[in-house]
């Protein structure tokens, strides 16, 4: 025999016998679940398939991690003297005696006297009679701490003292040392953050002298980073005192001031026309005083004669009070048919977490621009000079885990107004067609917009919201009416190309949740629209489609690919909308 067919052979060999070990150490363990007298148990064969405790395995570990599993459930189900052994009956094949015993209650706890409104008050005053299980009482167990948590007692202990055992009943003390009660002495910031701690102490609701709320505290990190112009650049620290708490924050500066911009050239309809220049223009400051007021200047002009200009100011906390100024100005110019100026100004009360209430006063002016062509009308047009002045209230409530992508929680914003709008007859326009409108009349406005989210695990979270709009009075004209569609409304159509009076849309959307900031979402909204401007028009548009969205230190960035279907018009792809652009939040 050759060199080579020997070291053929002798690696044949070799192969042979790691082959021979691997199935003699790879062997399937079976076992056979018996009760103390050798019978089957019923019981046992429905606790086997409700846990879903397998009959086979690769090792004794897992074997022993079955049982530890059967062990832990029969005495969360009362059998507290349950117990579990194995014998080897052959190399493969294993009995497990299980010893279920018998099944004890808790029967009754004993509170301490000085608490027992407390108990009534959390809703537990039932564990006072009556048979109760091991799970619930770890229920209690968890009511109790956490309600002490959240008052002042970081480090309260419940305990059970005086057990007695009578035949399967068991009697307890049900004992609670609460320890020192500790408030917030101070918080700190360590970085080069620039922001009044006034903004922080109400942002968080956590500000010197308030009582300890684990609650909050465990919130503290969620809450900063939803703070669009501040960046953590590590966890917040809580240092305990005998009496007290010291927050410290770890906080630097980060930009989110905007602008930019895109500008664009059109051509001319006719030949000596100027160039037509469309574009959009943003300049955003957040900020820049380290008092988290925001500036927000938007200009666009969509399309040859329209343009649009928004104007926000924010200025919270006035002199350190829960006051603050919230304005705003609209001005829309429409083509050659109106020009409309709307300005809001408000005074915010903050409520803790960022909620507020609004008391603000709105004006409108609205002026028909090209009036030569009015003439020989023989009804009023669709547009119309009008006024209005009028007061209002909103509020906004919001509670999420985390604003930018929530998974749970909900948020409503609710503002309504009344005034008096005043028609104004327009010198070319037949007087007389105002002789059957009241030209002044009290008109009422509201909208409502609220989202909850649902979590499914982890990562899947369902958006239901319901957005909504009125105007009510008499007469309603096209210069004064909502305009929806788009991103931020009704996903499927063009930005504000629905005129509506009253409207009302529904919406369902299904997240996956990629990290912290960002999602993948399928969405479907429908909408009721009711036009009241010539005549009265009725429709229900919806739209559906897919999108991601992800968070940027400008805010939340969002892309949508959307299909939409308006009256009895068929659903077209080719007229698909693709709608994005970034969310602000304040």
């Amino acid at each position: 025999m050759n060199l080579k067919a020997t070291y053929y052979a002798a690696l044949f060999i070799w192969v042979t016998c790691l082959i021979t070990q691997i199935k003699t150490h790879a062997q399937i363990l079976t076992a056979s679940y018996v009760n103390q007298d050798g019978a089957t148990t019923p019981d046992i064969k429905y606790l086997i398939a409700k846990e879903k405790i397998p009959l086979q395995y690769f090792d004794t570990l897992q074997l022993k991690q079955a049982q530890w599993r059967m062990l832990v459930k029969l005495q969360a189900d009362g059998y507290l003297a349950a117990s579990i052994s194995d014998s080897m009956l052959n190399d493969t094949t294993y009995i497990v005696t299980v010893t279920v015993g018998a099944k004890y209650k808790w029967a009754g706890l004993r509170f301490q006297s000085d608490k027992e409104y407390l108990y009534r008050m959390l809703g537990i005053a039932t564990y006072m009679q009556g048979a109760f299980t091991p799970a619930q009482l770890s229920q209690l167990h968890d009511k109790v701490l956490r309600y002490y948590e959240n008052n002042g007692y970081p480090f309260a202990q419940v305990y059970l003292d005086s057990v007695v055992i009578s035949d399967d009943k068991i009697f307890a003390d049900y004992m609670i040392q609460v320890g020192n009660r500790l408030v917030v002495d101070s918080m700190s910031i360590e970085g080069n953050a620039k922001i009044s701690k006034a903004i922080l102490y109400n942002y968080l609701s956590i500000k010197p002298g308030d009582i300890y709320n684990e609650a909050l505290m465990q919130s503290i990190n969620t809450r900063t980073r939803e703070i669009s112009y501040l960046s953590a650049t590590k966890p917040a620290q809580i240092i305990f005192s005998k009496t007290g708490c010291y927050v410290k924050l770890f906080l630097t500066e980060k930009k989110s001031s905007q602008i930019d911009g895109i500008i664009g050239v059109m051509p001319a309809a006719k030949a000596g026309d100027k160039p037509i220049i469309t574009g959009d223009i943003r300049l955003r400051l957040q900020n820049s005083f380290a008092h988290g007021e925001l500036f927000d200047l938007h200009w666009e002009r969509p399309k040859n004669l329209t343009q649009v200009l928004n104007v926000k100011c924010i200025y919270p906390f006035l002199f350190k009070t829960p006051f603050g100024i919230d304005a705003a100005l609209n001005i829309r110019k429409q083509d050659t048919t109106f020009l409309s100026v709307q300005g809001n100004f408000g005074l915010n009360y903050f409520l803790t977490g960022g909620n507020y209430i609004k008391f603000y006063v709105q004006t409108l002016n609205s002026s028909l621009l090209s009036t030569g062509n009015l003439k020989g009308l023989t009804t009023l047009p669709v547009y119309a000079d009008i006024s209005k002045q009028a007061g209002g209230i909103g509020i906004r409530k919001e509670d999420v885990d985390y604003r930018y992508n929530p998974r749970k929680g909900y948020t409503i914003e609710f503002v309504a107004n009344a005034g008096i709008r005043t028609i104004k007859p327009n010198p070319n326009i037949n007087e007389q067609l105002y002789d059957s409108v009241d030209l002044k009349t009290t008109q009422y406005e509201s909208t409502l917009q609220c989202n909850t989210y649902f979590p499914l695990g982890k990562r899947h979270v369902i958006n239901v919201g319901l957005q909504a709009g009125g105007i009510f009075s008499d007469l309603i004209f096209e210069n004064e009416v909502f305009r929806i569609g788009g991103l931020q409304s009704l996903r499927g159509f063009d930005e504000q190309s629905i005129l509506a009076s009253q409207y009302a849309i529904g919406k369902f959307e299904y997240r996956f949740i990629l990290d912290a900031g960002s999602y993948l979402q399928a969405f479907f909204n429908t909408a009721y629209i009711r036009q009241t401007i010539s005549n009265t028009i009725t429709d229900t548009p919806y739209g559906f489609g897919a999108g991601i969205s992800f968070e940027t230190r400008l805010g939340f960035f969002s892309f949508n690919y959307a299909l939409g279907k308006q009256f009895d018009n068929p659903i077209y792809v080719r007229a698909a909308k693709i709608h994005f652009g970034i969310i602000n939040y304040f």
